[in-house]
């Protein structure tokens, strides 16, 4: 896999780690949505780069399929946060 999705998916998650532990709940949770926004353009630049031929499909399934499953968990995070 090339670096940029790789290097994005790891700024994902120390970005998430950073906010939590300097802010409040409200803060925190603007971060969370953030970095959801994030997974959202890690998700369209690998479906791109299906498209442009530079992956297969076999390549992006396991990374879609990851991305799914941490936007889940986010959005659950977000609502928790929201609605405490």
């Amino acid at each position: 896999m090339p670096r940029l999705p790789r290097r994005e998916s790891d700024e994902h998650c120390a970005f998430l780690q950073g906010p939590h532990c300097r802010q409040g709940q409200r803060e925190f949770a603007n971060f969370v949505s953030i970095a959801r926004g994030s997974l959202a353009e890690l998700e369209t630049l690998l479906s791109l780069g299906e498209r442009l031929g530079y992956f297969t499909a076999e390549q992006t399934a396991p990374c879609l399929s990851l991305a799914d499953e941490v936007g889940r968990l986010t959005t659950r995070l977000l609502q928790a946060l929201r609605n405490p």
